[in-house]
């Protein structure tokens, strides 16, 4: 059974568990729901760089699939297909 209390009241001490001690705190509402988590910093950064990892993958993961249907065009011929006046200078890696 989940332990119901007042998070406004331990606000501090959790946030104080979580940045110290490491601990991961589930929040649940006064139904016992989970409705939020405090973690460390360092939890949410390994999150985020692990996001960022799986976005990268899927990214090439799409290049590489577009090349073997062919469907890659030249920059030039796909900023001419886009009709804008201006686009702001951009040098691609080659």
């Amino acid at each position: 059974m989940t332990r119901k209390r007042s998070y406004a009241k331990d606000y501090g001490a959790i946030i104080e568990q979580a940045s110290i001690n490491k601990k991961r705190t589930k929040v649940v509402d006064h139904e016992g729901r989970k409705i939020a988590a405090v973690i460390p910093i360092e939890d949410l950064e390994f999150l985020e760089e692990l996001e960022d990892q799986i976005d990268l993958l899927e990214a090439l993961e799409a290049v590489d699939e577009a090349v073997r249907k062919g469907g890659v065009i030249p920059w030039d011929e796909f900023v001419s297909q886009l009709k804008v006046s201006e686009l702001p200078n951009i040098e691609l890696p080659r």
